[in-house]
């Protein structure tokens, strides 16, 4: 018979290298404040400035100068505001997205361009996310020349609500919070 003690380490074994094999798939969302402390945002009522999705151990996200990067640490992107997880998605392998390490990052936010991306619309493809007219309507674009074009695309908060829709929650839930860095 299993001691109470011992009982708990093999539970907490198994939901350890359980939830190791079947980790899905995850999105980590960022946010930017200016030097008032306000949010800045991408579109009115909006959150979110980038994302980075999980693959394998490591992060895939646009930068603004190298493109698209596979990075081991998502820390290095800052500290995530959220990251939404679907456990029951097979996780993302890198031999699956090869297509998009080579692409360049977009300043102009073009959807149709096969050959740059951005943030948001690297992790839109991957997930199968239509995209959406762009309004171009936060803070970040306020005082720019409205040289964007108002075709489609997918700005991080229009992926956060897709990914909410698609059953996406919170990762981590309570040992996230007692464990956290």
């Amino acid at each position: 018979m299993l001691m109470p003690k011992n009982r708990f380490w093999l539970l907490a074994s198994i939901l350890i290298f359980s939830s190791a094999a079947f980790a899905g798939v995850k999105v980590a969302f960022f946010e930017a404040k200016d030097s008032s402390g306000q949010l800045i945002t991408m579109e009115d009522g909006g959150r979110f400035y980038h994302v980075a999705i999980s693959v394998d151990d490591k992060w895939l996200h646009t930068h603004v100068y190298w493109g698209v990067q596979l990075i081991p640490d998502l820390h290095q992107l800052g500290e995530p505001a959220l990251i939404l997880e679907n456990e029951k998605s097979p996780g993302l392998q890198e031999a699956d997205l090869k297509q998009f390490l080579n692409q360049r990052y977009d300043s102009t936010y073009s959807w149709s361009n096969p050959d740059k991306t951005y943030c948001s619309k690297l992790v839109a493809q991957i997930l199968n996310v239509a995209p959406s007219p762009m309004t171009f309507s936060g803070t970040i674009w306020r005082g720019k020349t409205s040289g964007y074009s108002r075709e489609l695309g997918v700005s991080p908060d229009d992926l956060y609500r897709e990914l909410k829709k698609r059953g996406f929650k919170p990762a981590g839930g309570l040992c996230q919070q007692v464990f956290k860095k």
